[in-house]
């Protein structure tokens, strides 16, 4: 498994997507909305599990993956393993009468499928497929109201953002995902056609890197002098974990004074542990990168 990769699945779990884009007969293709009442759920990935506790579905919910640690109830479930390396034994222990996953983890849903189990596929890419798991989730698991309410409410904040940004002058924006602790010389960082890169729109700048059509691709510290981002935001959710804190991330920065980020201070640190899942509360994240647009001169 190459280095990029490794970052990926440390950092950002649940963000290891596909390149296609959402259709919505994928997201439905094992189970039709409205079909059954599943009371035995397993969760796939983060994002997944934030949206059937956001739903009011905690109580259905019987597994879960390791990385699934939000909201803190979460981590109280049965763990059925990882993200590529789910524990099936356990899986199938449970007794589940739906499995949630992602586009990634056909192998899982192929080995459910043929054990009878139903599976639903949903996906994270792009803000649109967030809310539309949201959509498809709450109207398989009857709680179609709630989910609508909700995207509702995240498209009414969405909107706000915009117009409080809409006048700003749009600075060059990168977004790294994952980095290795102390180090700035190889980073993964959010490209072209990913929900990063909408946030960095709505919230009122541009994306620095337009390059190859890589969803994250790794760059050097010199591909970054060639950049040269206005603004640095850094997404680092394991800081504390790590026994690390936002200024000794921010000071690894320090390493390439070079970088107008840099010198003119407006490095971010992201630390909170949404700011990496693509699940509902993206929208704080891009709540976060507006106020910090509106702050930089």
């Amino acid at each position: 498994m190459n280095r990029t990769v490794s970052i990926l699945i440390m950092v950002f779990c649940a963000l290891l997507t596909t390149t296609t884009g959402c259709r919505k007969d994928d997201a439905a293709r094992s189970v039709q909305p409205g079909g059954k009442s599943y009371t035995r759920i397993i969760s796939m990935a983060p994002n997944i599990t934030e949206t059937l506790f956001a739903l009011g579905l905690e109580s259905r919910v019987i597994g879960v993956t390791k990385f699934c640690k939000y909201p803190p109830e979460a981590a109280k479930k049965a763990q059925v393993g990882g993200f590529f390396d789910p524990n099936y034994e356990a899986m199938v222990a449970l007794k589940p009468d739906l499995v949630i996953l992602l586009p990634e983890q056909e192998q899982a849903k192929k080995y459910l499928e043929n054990l009878g189990i139903a599976t639903l596929t949903v996906h994270n890419r792009l803000i649109g497929e967030i809310l539309y798991t949201i959509i498809v989730i709450g109207k398989t698991c009857g709680k179609e109201k709630e989910a609508y309410e909700m995207v509702g409410g995240i498209r009414s904040r969405i909107e706000t953002v915009k117009k409080k940004t809409e006048s700003l002058e749009r600075k060059k924006i990168l977004v790294s995902v994952g980095r290795t602790p102390g180090s700035v010389e190889q980073i993964v960082i959010a490209g072209q056609n990913t929900f990063y890169d909408e946030l960095i729109t709505l919230a009122g700048g541009i994306n620095v890197y337009h390059g190859y059509p890589v969803p994250y691709p790794e760059i050097s510290g010199e591909g970054m002098l060639r950049l040269d981002p206005d603004i640095i935001l850094d997404i680092q959710p394991s800081l504390a974990a790590m026994g690390l804190t936002e200024k000794d991330a921010c000071h690894d920065w320090d390493k390439i004074p070079e970088l107008r980020a840099v010198k003119t201070g407006n490095v971010y640190i992201l630390s909170a542990d949404y700011a990496s899942v693509p699940g509902p509360r993206f929208i704080r994240t891009l709540e976060e990168m507006a106020r910090i647009f509106q702050l930089t001169p």
